[in-house]
């Protein structure tokens, strides 16, 4: 009798491990996970979450490949909106994205004149992107296709940069009366983030630290204190509207190499890029 509930039981344990339920379905807009082989770490990426490099783009002449060092990028974030840079310039918009179907808009876009080879590129990115049908995610390369299943536009996954530990060098500020400017000729403004919550570097005349705290992508900057060199009027006055933009800001994003400090509004208030 005994082995006879051994083996009952055992058909019990073998019927509700049948029934198991199947595992959940990828995110919305992911590609399906591939089986890693035993004992090896997965490698694929989602089209959220990561920071996509371009890697080449399609022309009537075939597909040009980049260097890992172009400025061409995509963002894509949860709630439908995407960020991007064409290797001239940056650009928003937004997504819709079903299983591999995907559909692309393309928003408002900065109006900088580049060199032709850079502005070839980014004619074609611009073009390929609403023609986007679907997207192909295998390992760390992303492949977006047209209609008739022909390739437009390929990304790589990189990872992305940490405000902590990256040398930042500010190449706009908010001057405080409406406006972003560039620096002013022959200074140098910059910001180093540690990981103890302290900022430090350079406003143009005076060396400069104080604290930062972070909560997401949330951020309070500040006090700032700093040495008292006097410097000519112009540097000073860059100097007194970076360390109130740097108190100002509430929030940070970083894309590709660019960190860009913003306020409450919306409104920038440095942008910087990484030098280190």
């Amino acid at each position: 009798m005994k082995k006879t509930l051994g083996v009952l039981s055992l058909m019990g344990v073998l019927a509700l491990a049948s029934c198991a339920l199947p595992p959940a379905p990828p995110p919305r807009g992911a590609a399906p996970q591939p089986q890693q082989p035993a004992g090896t770490s997965p490698l694929q990426m989602t089209l959220t979450g990561t920071f996509w490099r371009l890697a080449a783009f399609h022309t009537q002449a075939g597909f040009i490949e980049l260097n890992a060092a172009n400025e061409g990028m995509l963002q894509f974030a949860q709630d439908g909106t995407l960020a991007g840079h064409s290797g001239c310039n940056s650009f928003a918009g937004s997504y819709e994205a079903e299983g591999d179907i995907i559909k692309i808009a393309p928003g408002p876009m900065t109006m900088r004149a580049c060199e032709d080879a850079l502005m070839v590129q980014e004619v074609a990115v611009m073009q390929a992107l609403p023609n986007v049908r679907t997207f192909k995610i295998d390992g760390q390369t992303l492949q977006f296709f047209d209609g008739s299943n022909a390739e437009l536009l390929r990304y790589k996954a990189e990872q992305p940069l940490a405000l902590a530990g990256t040398k930042w060098a500010a190449t706009m500020i908010n001057n405080g009366a409406g406006a972003v400017a560039s620096l002013v000729a022959g200074s140098e403004v910059n910001a180093l983030f540690d990981a103890d919550g302290r900022v430090s570097g350079r406003g143009g005349c005076n060396n400069y630290n104080g604290s930062f705290a972070l909560d997401g992508n949330n951020i309070k900057i500040g006090p700032v204190a700093s040495t008292m060199m006097a410097c000519d009027e112009a540097t000073m006055k860059q100097e007194t509207a970076y360390f109130k933009a740097l108190e100002n800001t509430t929030t940070y994003s970083i894309r590709g190499n660019t960190l860009e400090l913003r306020a409450a509004d919306g409104a920038l208030q440095v942008s910087f890029v990484a030098v280190q």
